[in-house]
């Protein structure tokens, strides 16, 4: 312990014997951390906002279908609503919010234009926590209940069919027999989303008066439901498969990764690339110490020639040199880390893409993030960098422990 305490000592008097270089070092490796740990906390930030985006829009965290509906989305392929136990299970605590759909392909028609949507017959109070409809309205007034008359159009739809407010349009779509079935509306309210392909997309109206329009009774198209704890999701998706192998229901049940593989691949890019450029900041950092070090050993070399001549032992050495390589990365890692955090709380109430949200909701994600730490990884990169500083400078300090006495005092002069 005596020993130890002595190379302490001198190790960290050694550090500050060049203090601009010391600095320098100091800077540079906190800078790299602060870089690694708030890139990639934005990098987790912006994958959450495609994820978020992408479940808001009608996907949830799991939805249930007829089978083949996916595949060919029309009003042949429907479900009854959920029975009783059906019910019961998607009451349990584990579910947040779940609703049923009416979805089918349609055309609107105005005074002016015509376009194709997706026409979906909703249950106003099940979206509360469940899709973006219900916090979506900027005119007009969202539905009171499953009879509410009117439809709900996205703004950028609105303006193609140059149409607002009260004014009537014309919904057309496939029956359940192959005949075209049709009604008219009045705009309720008109909605707006930062993806404004969703406004182009998507029109609604109250779940009764689809089901109305479409003669198909109670039957409906999909159900749709979110988890308080996106970790539960296998296993209730087994429990609700079990109970309907036991009543003898065929549907098809998938999971978000499965209906939005696009997001799921960007989730997966985004992990891969935080480890990347992890590794790719740490080896510019490593250069950096491992030439600080070499360098420091070679102005060094009559010290240690000296060292070695008084008895220390070349072990001796090597120790001294790892410890002030640990204090060196030690203290850059320990600033660039509180730095990096400083800086992703003073983002976490949101950080506004400006100029690149356009480029950003291309891939389904908001305008605006909002960074969070991550206390797993931010520790993850921090031990990283400070380890395997501390092994980079295993060569610098084997080079010095290599040295021979006489040799290295008689090169100093």
């Amino acid at each position: 312990m005596e020993k130890l305490k002595l190379f302490i000592s001198l190790s960290w008097r050694n550090l500050w014997r060049n203090y601009r270089r010391t600095l320098i070092t100091f800077s540079s490796i906190g800078v790299g951390v602060w870089a690694m740990i708030v890139l990639a906390s934005l990098m987790e930030a912006w994958a959450m906002s495609t994820f978020n985006a992408s479940i808001n829009t009608l996907t949830g965290h799991a939805q249930i279908h007829a089978e083949k509906y996916l595949q060919d989305p029309n009003i042949e392929y429907r479900i009854d609503m959920p029975d009783e136990r059906q019910t019961d299970l998607l009451n349990s605590d584990t579910i947040k919010a779940w609703s049923v759909r009416v979805r089918v392909p349609a055309i609107v028609q105005s005074e002016r234009d015509n376009a194709p949507l997706m026409l979906v017959g909703i249950n106003p109070q099940a979206e509360n926590n469940l899709s973006f409809i219900p916090n979506s309205i900027t005119k007009g007034a969202y539905f009171n209940d499953v009879k509410s008359p009117g439809i709900l159009l996205g703004k950028k739809l609105a303006k193609r069919l140059r149409t607002d407010l009260n004014k009537r349009v014309v919904i057309l779509s496939q029956g359940p027999n192959g005949d075209i079935k049709e009604r008219g509306f009045r705009v309720n309210g008109i909605y707006e989303v930062e993806q404004e392909d969703t406004e182009s997309l998507y029109a609604f109206i109250s779940i009764k008066n689809a089901q109305s329009m479409l003669k198909i009774d109670s039957d409906i198209s999909e159900i749709s439901f979110v988890l308080h704890d996106l970790n539960e999701l296998d296993n209730f998706l087994a429990r609700y498969k079990e109970l309907n192998k036991l009543k003898n229901i065929k549907q098809d049940i998938k999971s978000w990764a499965e209906l939005e593989p696009l997001t799921l691949a960007l989730l997966d890019m985004t992990s891969g690339t935080i480890a990347l450029l992890t590794v790719i900041m740490f080896i510019l950092i490593a250069f950096g110490l491992v030439n600080t070090l070499l360098m420091a050993v070679y102005e060094r070399t009559r010290e240690f020639g000296l060292l070695q001549a008084l008895g220390m032992k070349p072990t001796y050495i090597l120790y001294m040199i790892l410890i002030e390589s640990t204090f060196l990365m030690g203290i850059g890692v320990i600033v660039g880390t509180l730095l990096s955090l400083s800086t992703i709380v003073y983002f976490s109430n949101g950080l506004d893409l400006g100029a690149l949200a356009e480029g950003s909701t291309m891939f389904g994600a908001g305008r605006i993030m909002y960074p969070e730490i991550n206390w797993i990884q931010s520790s993850i990169i921090a031990i990283f960098v400070w380890v395997m500083g501390i092994i980079t400078s295993l060569y610098p300090a084997w080079r010095a422990s290599r040295e021979v006495p006489v040799e290295t005092i008689n090169k100093a002069y």
